[in-house]
C-alpha cells in the first residue's frame, strides 16, 4: 500500500520520466536536414535546422532559390515519428506534415489550397545543439495605398 508521501514521489518520478522521453525523442530530430519541396511541378531546395531552446522545439528554414535564409518556423512539433512545422508567408502559411525515419523526414506540404510533398535527409553542415543565428538581414513591414488598391508586404534589408 502506498502512503501519501510514496504516491507523491511516484507521481514526480513518472512526470520526470515522461518529460525525459520527450526530450530524448526531440534529440533524434535536432540538427540540420536538407532536401526539397515539390509543388506545382517545381522543386525548391530547403535546409531546416531543428533545435531546442528552453526545452521548446524551434526551427528555421533556408530556401536559397527564393533568397530566404534563417526564417523562423512556427508550430514546430515532434510526436515521434510525426514532424509538423509551418512557414508563415504572405500568400498563406505553408503547412508541413511528415514522418521521420532514422535518416529522413518526408511528407506533405500544403499552401493556399495547393498540395505537394517534401523530403529531407540529415546533414552534418550544422552541428547538433548549435545556436541558430538570426537572419542576416532586417525585416520591415510596408503598406502602400493608391486609391482602392492596397499593397502590403515584408521588405528585407541587407546589412
Amino acid at each position: 500500500m502506498m502512503t501519501p508521501t510514496t504516491r507523491v514521489g511516484f507521481a514526480v518520478s513518472m512526470i520526470y520520466c515522461a518529460c525525459a522521453g520527450v526530450v530524448d525523442a526531440q534529440d533524434e530530430l535536432i540538427g540540420s536536414w536538407e532536401g526539397e519541396i515539390s509543388i506545382l511541378g517545381s522543386s525548391l531546395g530547403i535546409t531546416v535546422v531543428f533545435e531546442t531552446a528552453e526545452e521548446a522545439l524551434e526551427a528555421r528554414i533556408d530556401i536559397p532559390q527564393q533568397g530566404a535564409s534563417g526564417i523562423t518556423l512556427s508550430n514546430v512539433r515532434y510526436d515521434d515519428p510525426i514532424v509538423h512545422f509551418e512557414l508563415p508567408a504572405p500568400q498563406g502559411t505553408a503547412v508541413f506534415e511528415g514522418e521521420r525515419s532514422e535518416f529522413t523526414i518526408s511528407g506533405s506540404v500544403s499552401q493556399a489550397g495547393y498540395e505537394g510533398t517534401f523530403s529531407m535527409g540529415r546533414t552534418e553542415s550544422v552541428a547538433v545543439g548549435s545556436v541558430l543565428e538570426p537572419p542576416p538581414y532586417e525585416e520591415e513591414e510596408v503598406v502602400f495605398y493608391n486609391g482602392d488598391v492596397t499593397l502590403a508586404g515584408t521588405l528585407t534589408i541587407p546589412p
